[in-house]
């Protein structure tokens, strides 16, 4: 872990005041750690714990990225769960163990890390999306480094905003900002986050020159971070050059935007589209 801003203890699991409750299973927004301010918890994303029927789950905060595996676990009368885990901290690959239970309408418990930091958290419950997505959506989902068509894009954009109007009523639309960008890089992310595969951030900067801010930056879609020439070399450090380039011809504005696609290239491409339609239009002379 790489922030260390202390905090003082939260209340002890099992306290008399606890209220009982039902299923800790669901979605859960984590506001507090033991260890690190809240500022930090949500330093690459909101930080949540999803517990999923069937005993998976996963856990995000800081640079820390979890799967989940858990089981029901009683302690003090309060309705909780047992996990283990493993997942990457800042690329780095980590394990351990932890515990949590219902309080009221939050959830306590406290994450172990194997050989390393343990931290009591307190989370709470996220509002559930209102109704299941439409079939085609869940299809597109499926394939999280599909590279999608503009109407495929669309269509996931309105799910997603739907779904976060859903769990955060009042959410302003500039809040989502390029919301479209996210959905067409998180392409480039999944896939060449399947192709590093189990080697970590360290250890693929070591072996190609690239630091690991912008490996961090590539793998997160921080368009303003990105240096086009540095994302090129990773693309062929993970020999997806052929892929990379066909998601550029499907997301040419995106592309040229992030300096992977020339300006030039890209307009005449266009023009030859155009070009095409027109042709098309006119029919045979």
């Amino acid at each position: 872990m790489t922030t260390r801003s202390r905090k003082t203890s939260l209340p002890r699991a099992g306290s008399k005041d606890q209220v009982r409750g039902s299923s800790p299973l669901g979605r859960w927004r984590i506001v507090e750690m033991e260890l690190w301010d809240r500022e930090a918890l949500d330093l690459l994303g909101a930080a949540q714990l999803a517990l999923e029927r069937g005993g998976s789950g996963r856990m995000n905060f800081i640079a820390v990225e979890l799967s989940l595996d858990h089981e029901p676990a009683e302690r003090d009368g309060h309705a909780g769960v047992e996990f283990t885990f493993d997942g990457f901290d800042e690329g780095d690959r980590v394990s351990g163990r932890g515990w949590a239970i219902l309080d009221g309408q939050q959830l306590r418990g406290r994450i172990l890390f194997h050989q390393g930091d343990g931290s009591a958290f307190v989370a709470r419950r996220l509002a559930p999306v209102a109704s299941n997505p439409p079939k085609k959506v869940m299809k597109l989902t499926r394939d999280r480094s599909a590279i999608l068509g503009s109407a495929e894009v669309r269509l996931l954009d309105r799910e997603l905003r739907r779904a976060l109007a859903a769990a955060f009523p009042g959410l302003p639309d500039h809040a989502l900002g390029r919301s479209e960008d996210t959905l067409r890089w998180s392409a480039v992310s999944a896939y060449c986050k399947e192709a590093r595969g189990v080697r970590g951030i360290r250890d693929v900067s070591v072996a190609s020159g690239i630091p690991q801010y912008q490996l961090k930056a590539i793998e997160s879609g921080l368009l303003s971070e990105i240096r086009p020439g540095l994302a090129r070399r990773y693309f062929r450090f993970l020999r997806v050059e052929e892929w990379i380039d066909r998601w550029c011809r499907a997301n040419r504005d995106l592309a040229t935007r992030a300096g992977l696609l020339d300006a030039t290239e890209s307009a005449s491409s266009t023009r030859r589209r155009a070009g095409g339609r027109r042709r098309l239009t006119e029919g045979p002379r």
